[in-house]
């Protein structure tokens, strides 16, 4: 795919910009749009029976296309309208949606809503350009974030409004096809996930499938750490939603905090003592191997020649196994609803033949290697959508007259 370039360009004033399009303006974001900073309202405004408005936290799940109000709130004090830009200010810094209704937000979100001179769909390409700028500045010792004041001073370029109108034009029908190919990538995901589930499933009903206490089957893994000076950690975290670990930055034990840490193992299964009740299950693999997590985790291994340990990683990501989390998870404020490991371990279990578990061993190996391969594609994806992006947002390609070669 090539590109024209513009005939006259500027310097737009900012060396990590470079030059922009002659007739194009240079301006502060909060010169074109009102940037509302989210504010949490009072413990006691909480309201979990849906009475209220919704209420949108900034989170690790804010990205995804149709974001879950985490609560309700009766008194809220900053709100986003129906269309407004959601960007999360704090870690992850730059994840961004657009409100589908009126919401609440938190803390960690901000609402932009453009003025007249900026349209709200070239807006939302354009803060591919801001978030670069405030990734740069984002800051914070517990996780990293950027206030209203850095928002609103965010650059901000601004074509005709016929301009961008056709640069979003262009930019909607690329980033699609490019968003299609990404969906087709966790179709064939989600395709080897059921597979899993269903042999996972089917061998319950299996004539040599026994039925077992989970205290009997597997055993508590509590590796205590001795933190020692100089010595450096490598802390894991784990996602829900059956998204895995990720590594968080290592530390020395004056930054470890007063938790108590278990050392981990390659085929460790791993619960979270807070989120397990929404899928955060894991094994661990070869990269995190000596790798901690604090005792707010549990750690579980498959007893030899009884359970294989990625047999229960799978029962635990089934509807079953979802189940069984969610009836040993207590609480019942919002998401306040932790690990009760002793009422898990009482829990009796189907453990099939040990080839139907060798068989399941194998689509575990599949599916993540699969998911590693999908992942790396994505990467390479989304970095040329970005490109692409940032490169009709700064007019570094003139699109204005482009026609695809697609035959309708």
């Amino acid at each position: 795919m090539s590109f024209s370039k513009y005939q006259e360009y500027k310097q737009s004033g900012y060396e990590w910009i470079g030059q922009v399009p002659t007739h194009w303006e240079v301006k502060r974001l909060k010169n074109e749009a009102l940037v509302i900073m989210g504010q949490s309202p009072s413990s006691d405004s909480y309201n979990e029976d849906g009475i209220g408005q919704p209420f949108l936290q900034g989170n690790a799940d804010f990205g995804l296309l149709n974001p879950t109000p985490r609560s309700y709130s009766t008194e809220v004090n900053k709100s986003a309208a129906e269309g407004d830009l959601l960007l999360s200010v704090r870690a992850p810094v730059g994840a961004l949606n657009i409100a589908n209704q009126a919401y609440g937000i938190g803390r960690g979100l901000c609402a932009i809503r453009p003025n007249e001179g900026l349209t709200q769909k070239f807006l939302y390409y354009s803060l591919e350009l801001i978030k670069l700028e405030l990734f740069s500045i984002a800051t914070g010792s517990t996780y990293e974030a950027v206030t209203v004041e850095q928002v609103s001073n965010s650059v901000c370029l601004v074509p005709p409004l016929t301009e961008q109108n056709k640069i979003s034009k262009f930019l909607d029908r690329e980033t699609s096809q490019i968003d299609t190919l990404i969906a087709e990538l966790d179709i064939l995901i989600k395709l080897l996930k059921t597979k899993l589930d269903s042999l996972v499933l089917e061998s319950f009903n299996l004539s040599d499938t026994t039925h077992l206490r989970l205290t009997h089957a597997v055993e508590v893994m509590k590796r205590h750490v001795i933190q020692k000076d100089e010595t450096v950690y490598k802390p894991l975290g784990l996602l829900n939603r059956g998204r895995g670990l990720f590594h968080k930055e290592h530390r020395e034990k004056a930054e470890m905090g007063d938790s108590d840490f278990y050392w981990i193992k390659e085929g460790d299964l791993i619960l979270s003592g807070q989120f397990s009740w929404e899928g955060a299950v894991a094994l661990a693999y070869p990269e995190e191997e000596d790798c901690v997590v604090s005792h707010r985790y549990h750690v579980l291994r498959g007893k030899k020649n009884v359970v294989l340990t990625e047999y229960l990683f799978a029962l635990f990501t089934t509807s079953h196994g979802d189940f069984l989390l969610n009836e040993s998870s207590v609480g019942a404020a919002g998401r306040n609803r932790p690990l009760n490991i002793n009422l898990l371990l009482k829990e009796s279990i189907p453990i099939p033949n040990m080839k139907t578990q060798e068989k399941i061993k194998e689509i575990v190996s599949e599916r993540r290697n699969l998911l590693r391969e999908i992942n790396k594609q994505k990467i390479i994806i989304n970095e040329r959508r970005s490109a692409l992006i940032l490169s009709a947002v700064t007019g570094q390609i003139d699109v204005r007259n482009y026609q695809s070669k697609e035959v309708a």
